[in-house]
């Protein structure tokens, strides 16, 4: 009979060791998956930050040297050089090049920007889950109407309910004069009223 017991205690404690071992195992390898994430996010924005500032060198070397050929064209027609219609279909390919640069430069800000914005949701589900963790009760009970519309809801309500006029059934409305506060409690506040004669 204890034989029986001490066997059914250790399966027991085996039993919760494996549980226990399973959950820490599942907690390691979210923990490890969330990690990966960010730093693939992490990645991703790097990756879309080089090619931005790769592509801008490209396109402000592309403007400097449009603008030197503009100038060296000048100066040789200021010379009487005539220039060929073949150096006009040259112009027309980089001015082409220059848009289709345009346009990826534009891909490239939303990709960016659609990046970053991964990374922010990112950091926000982070935050979200420490904040599950911790529950304050305070904390819930002041910020409840934020994370569930049903309490947003029953919160409307209640303020609604000083809002409407004294006959209306399960209402109570604000006072038609004024009220007196009371007294300051202490020194510092009362020195944070005014006491004006206006």
């Amino acid at each position: 009979m204890v034989r029986d017991e001490r066997q059914r205690r250790r399966e027991s404690l085996h039993k919760t060791i494996d549980e226990w071992r399973t959950e820490w195992i599942a907690k390691e390898l979210a923990l490890k998956r969330e990690q990966a994430r960010k730093r693939e996010a992490e990645k991703r924005v790097q990756e879309a930050e080089a090619n931005r500032s790769k592509h801008r060198e490209l396109s402000k070397l592309l403007e400097k040297v449009k603008k030197l050929r503009d100038l060296r064209r000048d100066r040789l027609k200021r010379e009487g050089h005539f220039f060929p219609e073949e150096d006009d279909e040259f112009f027309n390919k980089v001015a082409s090049l220059n848009d289709v640069m345009k346009i990826e430069e534009a891909r490239l800000d939303k990709e960016r920007n659609a990046a970053a914005e991964h990374k922010r949701n990112e950091a926000m589900d982070v935050g979200m889950k420490e904040r599950e963790k911790e529950r304050d009760p305070v904390y819930e009970y002041w910020h409840q109407a934020e994370f569930d519309i049903d309490n947003l809801i029953s919160i409307r309500r209640q303020w609604d309910a000083f809002l409407v006029a004294p006959s209306t059934t399960g209402s109570s409305c604000i006072p038609l004069s004024f009220v007196d506060p009371s007294p300051p409690a202490n020194y510092v506040w009362a020195s944070c009223l005014t006491h004006g004669s206006n």
